[in-house]
């Protein structure tokens, strides 16, 4: 019968030391003792030769651990640059005025319509000839597409910028209303250009801006009327379009006010749910890193074991 010394077992049930190991490849060696000098010197060296690339590793692992905000800065540096690049050299804030473009939105779309209100207005005031009118117009022309241009832009900035807001599960409400309304005085803006390029664009207005330089607000105004009768989808508004592309302006409009609802409507029917986990930062990707570096050196730190 066996007994507990014959395997490597101690009379009280403990196991005893063994100078018996198995390499990586699955062999199993006899004693150290029992070995000669040259093959104890062999295996000395491999062990070493472990523990050095596994000190380098932990080694590695701790410094990026105790400096994550040095490595962090040195990761965002080219980032910076990168983006400092997409703005000229001229640019007084240096990429800080889209920020301020949306905490702001509806004051610099208010104020750009009501720039291009008055100065249609004043043009409109200036007594012309035939010739002078025909500049009038153009200058008008130029004056109404430059800035709808510019508001538009901003829009579509915000506009994206509210998108990525209702996939992530936190639009601000004050961002929300203020793109909604920028929006409605956006398309009033655009609906009175049209009028202006082409006085029978429209059914149910009737407006000399020639006669009466002050029907430029009035026009604005009946405008809003449609712009909001448009941005609410309710049709309460009795002005149509006659042509095709007033009748596509529209329809972009009911397309972006649908959006809007039914972003609100998300809004508040998962208001109650699990909003889904935020993209990880980078701290939290460095200690994920860190955490499989280690396991692995960890798995793979010695090419012997003891048994």
């Amino acid at each position: 019968m066996e007994s507990r010394t014959d395997r490597g077992m101690s009379p009280l049930g403990q196991p005893q030391p063994s100078d018996e190991y198995v390499t990586l490849d699955g062999k199993e060696g006899k004693g150290i003792k029992d070995m000669p000098l040259q093959v104890q010197s062999d295996l000395s060296t491999r062990q070493l030769e472990t523990l050095l690339q596994n000190l380098d590793r932990t080694s590695a692992h701790v410094r990026a651990f105790l400096a994550p905000t040095d490595g962090h800065m040195r990761q965002e540096e080219p980032r910076r640059r990168r983006r400092r690049k997409i703005c000229p050299a001229w640019w007084p804030c240096k990429c800080k005025l889209p920020k301020t473009l949306y905490k702001y939105m509806l004051v610099f779309t208010f104020i750009l319509q009501l720039f291009n209100i008055v100065a249609l207005t004043v043009l409109d005031a200036i007594p012309k000839s035939d010739q002078s009118r025909i500049e009038t117009i153009v200058v008008s022309a130029i004056i109404m597409i430059t800035l709808h241009l510019v508001n538009l832009v901003i829009v579509i900035m915000s506009t994206i910028k509210l998108s990525r807001q209702v996939y992530w599960h936190n639009v601000s409400k004050t961002f929300f209303l203020q793109n909604y309304l920028a929006t409605v005085l956006l398309f009033s803006g655009i609906y009175s250009m049209t009028y202006r390029i082409d006085n029978n664009g429209w059914a149910s207005v009737s407006l000399n801006l020639n006669d009466e330089p002050k029907m430029g607000f009035l026009l604005y105004f009946e405008m809003m009327t449609l712009s909001i009768s448009t941005a609410t989808l309710c049709g309460a508004s009795t002005i149509t379009p006659k042509h095709w592309y007033n009748s596509l302006i529209l329809c972009v409009q009911m397309l972006l006010s649908y959006m809007y609802f039914a972003s609100l409507m998300s809004m508040g029917s998962e208001s109650g749910d699990q909003a889904p986990p935020a993209p990880p930062s980078r701290e939290e990707e460095d200690e994920e890193s860190g955490r499989r570096l280690t396991h692995r050196a960890e798995n793979g730190g010695s090419e012997y074991q003891r048994i």
